[in-house]
Protein backbone atom coordinates (compact mmCIF):
# COMPACT_ATOMS: atom_id res chain seq x y z
CA UNK A 1 0.00 0.00 0.00
CA UNK A 2 1.14 3.55 -0.76
CA UNK A 3 -0.38 6.92 0.07
CA UNK A 4 0.64 10.33 -1.27
CA UNK A 5 0.01 13.50 0.73
CA UNK A 6 0.47 17.12 -0.28
CA UNK A 7 4.27 16.86 -0.44
CA UNK A 8 5.23 13.55 1.17
CA UNK A 9 4.66 9.86 0.52
CA UNK A 10 4.10 6.83 2.77
CA UNK A 11 4.62 3.18 1.85
CA UNK A 12 3.51 0.13 3.81
CA UNK A 13 5.72 -2.94 3.62
CA UNK A 14 4.40 -6.50 3.58
CA UNK A 15 6.12 -6.95 6.96
CA UNK A 16 4.10 -4.14 8.59
CA UNK A 17 6.84 -1.53 8.42
CA UNK A 18 6.22 2.04 7.20
CA UNK A 19 8.54 4.05 4.99
CA UNK A 20 8.32 7.78 4.21
CA UNK A 21 9.97 10.38 1.99
CA UNK A 22 9.51 13.95 0.76
CA UNK A 23 8.89 17.20 2.65
CA UNK A 24 9.23 17.03 6.44
CA UNK A 25 8.98 20.57 7.85
CA UNK A 26 6.09 19.53 10.13
CA UNK A 27 7.52 16.13 11.01
CA UNK A 28 5.18 14.32 8.61
CA UNK A 29 7.82 11.67 7.82
CA UNK A 30 7.75 10.48 11.43
CA UNK A 31 11.49 9.84 11.70
CA UNK A 32 12.02 12.16 14.67
CA UNK A 33 13.36 15.02 12.54
CA UNK A 34 12.05 17.88 10.41
CA UNK A 35 14.57 17.29 7.63
CA UNK A 36 13.31 16.58 4.10
CA UNK A 37 14.25 13.18 2.65
CA UNK A 38 14.66 12.40 -1.06
CA UNK A 39 14.76 8.64 -0.48
CA UNK A 40 12.63 6.41 1.78
CA UNK A 41 13.35 6.30 5.52
CA UNK A 42 11.90 3.66 7.83
CA UNK A 43 9.69 4.92 10.66
CA UNK A 44 11.32 2.96 13.48
CA UNK A 45 8.56 3.70 16.01
CA UNK A 46 5.96 1.75 13.99
CA UNK A 47 5.45 -2.00 13.57
CA UNK A 48 2.64 -4.37 12.60
CA UNK A 49 0.92 -1.64 10.58
CA UNK A 50 -2.02 -2.62 8.36
CA UNK A 51 -3.21 0.75 6.94
CA UNK A 52 -1.71 4.18 6.20
CA UNK A 53 -2.89 7.58 5.01
CA UNK A 54 -0.84 10.67 4.11
CA UNK A 55 -2.58 14.04 4.41
CA UNK A 56 -1.60 17.68 4.19
CA UNK A 57 1.69 17.76 6.15
CA UNK A 58 0.64 14.93 8.48
CA UNK A 59 0.20 11.16 8.50
CA UNK A 60 -1.94 8.41 10.04
CA UNK A 61 -1.44 4.67 10.48
CA UNK A 62 -3.41 1.74 11.94
CA UNK A 63 -1.72 -1.26 13.55
CA UNK A 64 -2.91 -4.86 13.70
CA UNK A 65 -4.43 -4.29 17.16
CA UNK A 66 -6.66 -1.47 15.86
CA UNK A 67 -4.61 1.37 17.34
CA UNK A 68 -4.27 4.66 15.44
CA UNK A 69 -0.91 6.40 15.23
CA UNK A 70 -0.48 10.01 14.06
CA UNK A 71 2.38 12.42 13.37
CA UNK A 72 3.16 15.70 11.60
CA UNK A 73 1.22 18.99 11.49
CA UNK A 74 -1.35 19.44 14.25
CA UNK A 75 -2.41 23.10 14.38
CA UNK A 76 -6.08 22.10 14.04
CA UNK A 77 -5.87 19.00 16.22
CA UNK A 78 -5.83 16.70 13.20
CA UNK A 79 -3.54 14.24 15.00
CA UNK A 80 -6.24 13.60 17.62
CA UNK A 81 -3.88 13.43 20.61
CA UNK A 82 -5.64 16.17 22.58
CA UNK A 83 -3.18 18.90 21.62
CA UNK A 84 -2.44 21.26 18.74
CA UNK A 85 1.32 20.70 18.76
CA UNK A 86 3.17 19.19 15.78
CA UNK A 87 4.80 15.78 16.33
CA UNK A 88 7.83 14.51 14.41
CA UNK A 89 7.37 10.92 15.56
CA UNK A 90 4.18 8.82 15.88
CA UNK A 91 1.86 9.19 18.88
CA UNK A 92 -0.91 6.72 19.74
CA UNK A 93 -4.47 8.06 19.70
CA UNK A 94 -7.02 7.09 22.33
CA UNK A 95 -10.22 5.63 20.85
CA UNK A 96 -13.10 3.65 22.34
CA UNK A 97 -13.12 1.14 19.48
CA UNK A 98 -10.59 -0.73 17.37
CA UNK A 99 -9.97 1.02 14.04
CA UNK A 100 -9.66 -0.71 10.67
CA UNK A 101 -9.01 2.22 8.29
CA UNK A 102 -8.18 5.94 8.35
CA UNK A 103 -8.19 8.95 6.04
CA UNK A 104 -5.95 11.99 6.54
CA UNK A 105 -7.33 15.15 4.89
CA UNK A 106 -6.12 18.75 5.16
CA UNK A 107 -6.96 19.72 8.73
CA UNK A 108 -9.27 16.89 9.83
CA UNK A 109 -9.08 13.11 10.06
CA UNK A 110 -11.55 10.24 9.67
CA UNK A 111 -11.53 6.62 10.82
CA UNK A 112 -13.76 3.56 10.48
CA UNK A 113 -13.94 1.27 13.51
CA UNK A 114 -14.52 -2.47 13.80
CA UNK A 115 -18.24 -1.81 14.35
CA UNK A 116 -18.26 -0.04 10.93
CA UNK A 117 -19.02 3.34 12.51
CA UNK A 118 -17.05 6.54 11.81
CA UNK A 119 -14.91 8.77 14.02
CA UNK A 120 -13.51 12.22 13.18
CA UNK A 121 -11.24 14.84 14.73
CA UNK A 122 -9.55 18.15 13.91
CA UNK A 123 -10.92 21.31 12.31
CA UNK A 124 -14.70 21.58 12.05
CA UNK A 125 -15.64 25.07 10.83
CA UNK A 126 -17.48 23.56 7.86
CA UNK A 127 -19.06 20.74 9.86
CA UNK A 128 -16.60 18.23 8.39
CA UNK A 129 -16.49 16.19 11.62
CA UNK A 130 -20.17 15.32 11.18
CA UNK A 131 -21.04 15.41 14.88
CA UNK A 132 -23.68 18.13 14.63
CA UNK A 133 -21.41 21.01 15.67
CA UNK A 134 -18.88 23.39 14.15
CA UNK A 135 -16.35 23.21 17.00
CA UNK A 136 -12.82 21.96 16.52
CA UNK A 137 -12.09 18.72 18.37
CA UNK A 138 -8.57 17.70 19.40
CA UNK A 139 -9.82 14.19 20.21
CA UNK A 140 -11.93 11.73 18.17
CA UNK A 141 -15.71 12.23 18.14
CA UNK A 142 -18.38 9.91 16.70
CA UNK A 143 -19.92 10.94 13.37
CA UNK A 144 -23.70 11.04 13.80
CA UNK A 145 -26.05 8.61 12.13
CA UNK A 146 -23.56 6.57 10.13
CA UNK A 147 -23.31 2.78 10.38
CA UNK A 148 -22.32 -0.07 8.10
CA UNK A 149 -19.53 2.05 6.54
CA UNK A 150 -16.91 0.52 4.23
CA UNK A 151 -14.58 3.47 3.72
CA UNK A 152 -14.19 7.22 4.29
CA UNK A 153 -12.26 10.05 2.69
CA UNK A 154 -11.71 13.64 3.79
CA UNK A 155 -11.31 16.33 1.14
CA UNK A 156 -10.88 20.07 0.71
CA UNK A 157 -11.01 22.60 -2.06
CA UNK A 158 -10.19 26.26 -2.56
CA UNK A 159 -12.59 28.84 -3.94
CA UNK A 160 -12.66 32.56 -4.64
CA UNK A 161 -14.79 34.76 -2.40
CA UNK A 162 -14.80 37.29 -5.25
CA UNK A 163 -13.40 37.15 -8.75
CA UNK A 164 -9.99 38.64 -9.36
CA UNK A 165 -7.73 36.70 -11.70
CA UNK A 166 -4.66 38.54 -10.41
CA UNK A 167 -5.25 38.24 -6.68
CA UNK A 168 -4.94 34.87 -4.94
CA UNK A 169 -5.42 36.38 -1.47
CA UNK A 170 -9.17 36.05 -1.93
CA UNK A 171 -8.94 32.26 -2.00
CA UNK A 172 -10.60 30.39 0.84
CA UNK A 173 -10.58 26.71 1.78
CA UNK A 174 -13.60 24.53 2.46
CA UNK A 175 -13.44 21.03 3.91
CA UNK A 176 -15.82 18.09 3.74
CA UNK A 177 -16.03 14.34 4.24
CA UNK A 178 -17.40 11.35 2.32
CA UNK A 179 -18.38 7.86 3.42
CA UNK A 180 -19.27 4.74 1.44
CA UNK A 181 -21.77 2.36 3.02
CA UNK A 182 -22.06 -1.38 2.46
CA UNK A 183 -25.31 -0.91 0.54
CA UNK A 184 -23.48 1.09 -2.14
CA UNK A 185 -24.73 4.52 -1.04
CA UNK A 186 -22.48 7.54 -0.46
CA UNK A 187 -22.87 10.15 2.29
CA UNK A 188 -21.35 13.66 2.51
CA UNK A 189 -20.98 16.29 5.24
CA UNK A 190 -19.16 19.61 5.63
CA UNK A 191 -18.71 21.71 2.47
CA UNK A 192 -19.52 25.42 2.43
CA UNK A 193 -18.52 28.07 -0.07
CA UNK A 194 -19.56 31.28 -1.79
CA UNK A 195 -19.08 31.21 -5.55
CA UNK A 196 -17.81 34.07 -7.71
CA UNK A 197 -21.36 35.25 -8.35
CA UNK A 198 -21.95 35.55 -4.60
CA UNK A 199 -24.24 32.52 -4.16
CA UNK A 200 -23.78 30.85 -0.77
CA UNK A 201 -23.91 27.07 -0.46
CA UNK A 202 -24.71 26.05 3.10
CA UNK A 203 -22.72 23.51 5.02
CA UNK A 204 -24.14 20.43 6.70
CA UNK A 205 -22.65 19.23 9.98
CA UNK A 206 -24.26 15.78 9.85
CA UNK A 207 -24.05 13.21 7.03
CA UNK A 208 -26.52 13.42 4.16
CA UNK A 209 -27.00 10.94 1.33
CA UNK A 210 -25.57 11.93 -2.06
CA UNK A 211 -28.27 11.87 -4.74
CA UNK A 212 -28.02 9.85 -7.97
CA UNK A 213 -25.35 7.48 -6.66
CA UNK A 214 -26.06 3.80 -6.10
CA UNK A 215 -24.26 0.46 -6.24
CA UNK A 216 -20.94 2.16 -5.47
CA UNK A 217 -18.00 -0.04 -4.48
CA UNK A 218 -15.19 2.50 -4.12
CA UNK A 219 -14.78 6.26 -3.58
CA UNK A 220 -11.81 8.61 -3.86
CA UNK A 221 -11.34 12.34 -3.82
CA UNK A 222 -8.96 15.24 -4.01
CA UNK A 223 -9.06 19.00 -4.47
CA UNK A 224 -12.00 20.08 -6.66
CA UNK A 225 -13.37 16.60 -7.44
CA UNK A 226 -14.62 13.26 -6.16
CA UNK A 227 -14.78 9.90 -7.91
CA UNK A 228 -16.88 6.79 -7.46
CA UNK A 229 -16.75 3.33 -9.04
CA UNK A 230 -20.01 1.42 -9.58
CA UNK A 231 -20.30 -2.32 -9.30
Amino acid sequence: MISAGESHVLALGTDGTVWAWGANASGQLGDGTTTDKNSPVKIEALSNIVAISAGNKYSLAVDSSGNVWAWGANKSGQLGDGSNLDKNSPVKITLDSGIVSVSAATTHSLAVDSSVEVWAWGANSDGQLGNGSSSTSYIPVKVKGLTDVISVTGNSYFYRIYYDAYNTSNMKESDYSLALKNDGSVYLWGFKHVDVEGTTYDKTNVPGKVANLSNIVQIAGGNYRDLAIKD
